[in-house]
């Protein structure tokens, strides 16, 4: 059964003739967006009704006369997620005398018809409704809780052999033809495509491409397509990209391989190890080098102008009166631009004994204080030894 589009702006859809000639009852009507709740599909809305047959008045030209006949009718809007072409949604609607009239956004490959009900196998199109919906309608008198969802099948995207990694889309479905776009992420010129559509079709209406091995407008089941260069003066939607229309349209999904002409190149070469974290931005003392224990940290990082003044806090654990302290620090240029010490703080808990163009020697005095600062300048980098 051709599938066609079908849209509403009622809060029920309601068909014409149920309006003009019908009473309507809604069982459920879906506002915005249908939550599935983790379902690959589910009814989104339902609607039956009862269809009034009315007698021919000639006097008015409309059926306004006397009631003929009556028949239960439905509808449902089902949503599927995620929805991609050929998937395939079976659904079987309980109740009786259960017939199906129409659909849209979606095609019937199957029906049977049982004592209890009706179950419908749909394959769903290449455009669904809003919402990503098909839409079902028939006659009978279904169940309460109708229709319910059997199983979805075939949702996932195919995976094809084809290291140019092709993606296949419907572009469109008319009148017994149906067009097909197969866009590459790597365009081969010469490279060979086969495809297999499971049934015989007529293949017309090549681009990018050359059809070989079959003419067009032959029958076969099987397709051998040969890119052309790829071509720059096309529209932005068919770039790396090629297309063909086949005759009746599909219902499944072709299987594709690929035999490209070139080589790939090999696989880049692992990632460099994750280089270790830089070491903390303070001198732990080794309390082998001096009993005293502590640390020293920059306040005012070197800048790399030499002149720049700097800054080094000096902690310690213990504070011992007339210890000399021998500062080292680190630096490449020290020899240009040594070490030269601006303050010591405070005057009270420290003083210099000696400084070199790398280190200084700090005696520490009587003081309540277990730790001191140096402003100085020099080519320094680092920090390199308390001792």
């Amino acid at each position: 059964m051709a599938s066609r589009r079908r849209t509403s702006h009622a809060a029920c859809r309601v068909s014409a003739r149920a309006i003009l000639f019908g009473i309507i009852c809604c069982l459920s009507v879906a506002h915005g967006k249908f939550d599935l709740n983790g379902k690959c599909a589910a009814a989104a809305r339902s609607s039956v009704w009862v269809h009034e047959e009315k007698a021919f008045d000639p006097k008015t030209g409309q059926r306004t006369g006397e009631v003929l006949s009556t028949t239960q009718k439905w509808d449902y809007k089902i949503k599927v997620d995620p929805w991609l072409v050929f998937g395939q949604v079976d659904i079987f609607i309980p109740g009786t005398d259960i017939e199906l009239d129409e659909i849209w956004a979606a095609q019937v490959s199957q029906t049977q018809s049982m004592n209890d009900g009706l179950r419908l196998s749909v394959l769903l199109g290449s455009v669904p409704q809003a919402d990503q919906q098909f839409d079902i309608e028939g006659s009978g008198k279904p169940a309460s809780g109708a229709p319910k969802i059997v199983k979805c099948s075939h949702l996932e995207p195919p995976k094809f052999d084809c290291k140019l990694e092709p993606e296949l889309k419907v572009l469109n479905e008319f009148a017994g033809n149906m067009a097909l776009q197969v866009k590459l992420q790597v365009w081969q010129t010469g490279a060979v495509f086969d495809l297999d559509f499971g049934s015989p079709v007529v293949i017309s209406e090549t681009w990018g491409v050359d059809l070989v091995d079959v003419a067009e407008d032959e029958e076969t089941v099987f397709g051998r397509f040969r890119l052309h260069p790829e071509a720059s003066h096309v529209p932005i939607d068919r770039r790396s990209s090629f297309g063909f229309s086949v005759t009746p349209p599909l219902i499944k999904m072709p299987k594709m391989m690929c035999k490209p002409v070139l080589p790939f190149p090999p696989p880049p070469p692992p990632s460099p190890p994750i280089p270790p974290p830089n070491p903390p931005p303070y001198l732990a003392m080794d309390e082998t080098d001096c009993f005293l224990g502590g640390q020293a940290v920059f306040t005012v990082k070197p800048a790399k102008l030499p002149g720049r003044t700097w800054s080094v806090l000096v902690s310690l654990q213990r504070w011992s009166p007339g210890v000399q302290l021998t500062i080292d620090f680190i630096g490449e240029q020290l020899r240009q631009h040594p070490l030269r010490i601006v303050q010591m703080m405070p005057l009270s808990a420290v003083k210099e004994v000696t400084v070199t163009s790398h280190s200084a020697v700090i005696e520490l005095l009587p003081s309540p204080v277990r730790q001191f600062s140096m402003v100085a300048t020099g080519a320094v980098e680092s920090l390199g030894r308390l001792s």
